[in-house]
Order: C-alpha cells, then sequence, then structure tokens
C-alpha cells in the first residue's frame, strides 16, 4: 500500500493540520495506519471488536480519511471496497476494554507483523500495559454493518453516533 500509492497529499495534509509534527512522523504513523488496516481486511469475524486508538495513528487515518477520493482508490484496490470504522464514546470505549477487544487488536497485529510492527503500534502495546491506552473507534470491516460493534455496542451503523453522543449533534 506504501510503495504503489503516491502518498504525498496525505502526508503533506497531516503536517498542515497538526496530525504530525513532520513527514518523517506523518509517514510513520501513516505506515502504522497500512498495519492497521491490512490486519482489520483480513480479521476473522469474532465476539471480540477490532479497533483503532486514540492518539497519533488515529489522527493519521483521519488525515487519510479526509482525502477522500485517494482513500476510496486506496481501499478499492486492496480491499475491494473502503473500511469505514464507528467512533466510540467514553462508556463505549470502556465496554470495548472490558470485551477484549484492545487486546485482541494488539494481539492481531503483532502476531501479523512480529519484530516488524510499526512503532507507533509498538507504543500502543506499551500503553496497554500501562492502562493508559484508550479505543476511538470500532472497526467496520465493510459498507455493510458490522456484526462486533451491532452486539457489543448496539451501533449497526455510523449513523447511531448522534444518538449515543447527543453532546455532538450540531457540531458538523
Amino acid at each position: 500500500m506504501i510503495s504503489s500509492f503516491n502518498h504525498d497529499v496525505v502526508l503533506d495534509f497531516a503536517v498542515y493540520l497538526d496530525f504530525a509534527f513532520n513527514r518523517a512522523s506523518a509517514a510513520d504513523n501513516l505506515d502504522a495506519v497500512f498495519q492497521w488496516l491490512a490486519c482489520q481486511a483480513v480479521r476473522k469475524q469474532t465476539a471480540e471488536p477490532y479497533v483503532m486508538m486514540r492518539g497519533p495513528v488515529n489522527d493519521m487515518y483521519h488525515a487519510l480519511i479526509l482525502n477522500t477520493s485517494h482513500y476510496e482508490r486506496l481501499c478499492d484496490t486492496y480491499f475491494g471496497s473502503p473500511l469505514h470504522y464507528t467512533p466510540v464514546n467514553a462508556t463505549q470505549a470502556q465496554a470495548i476494554k472490558r470485551a477484549g477487544g484492545i487486546s485482541y487488536t494488539i494481539d492481531c497485529l503483532r502476531e501479523a507483523f512480529g519484530h516488524k510492527l510499526s512503532p507507533a503500534l509498538q507504543l500502543w502495546i506499551a500503553e496497554y500495559q500501562s492502562g493508559s491506552i484508550i479505543a476511538s473507534a470500532i472497526s467496520c470491516g465493510s459498507n455493510d454493518a458490522d456484526i462486533t460493534s451491532d452486539i457489543l455496542l448496539g451501533i449497526s451503523d455510523f449513523r447511531d453516533f448522534w444518538e449515543y453522543t447527543p453532546q455532538a449533534l450540531g457540531t458538523a
């Protein structure tokens, strides 16, 4: 995914929006996003949610998604359709943690990439071990409802986020 597309627009955008300190850190975080996406695309449906964590990798994913045509071409090329995720609130983040979603996600990444795991994702391991890691979103592997998020949190569609997060109304 890294070598077959020119990601300059995404890297520059991430730096411009302060999602990354500089192009080098943006590139490192984009590598982490691609590792996370690759695991999300091939994960087996389980009772544990596959999640994104708060922090620089999440910020970089936002920079990628906000470049919609680039993100769509990338996903169409490698996954067949865009990979979505559903933001979660603090209560849902705790439910994800209790359900084992954070450890499941970290285990998937470790198993897939081993010693080649991105340094940004290795920080997730350290944050997990210290208890400071927080989920920011639950993955949705296709345009259809993600069964894990629906079962765990009752969120079958991104639009449901607004029902669970009423303070966000009027901020779009």
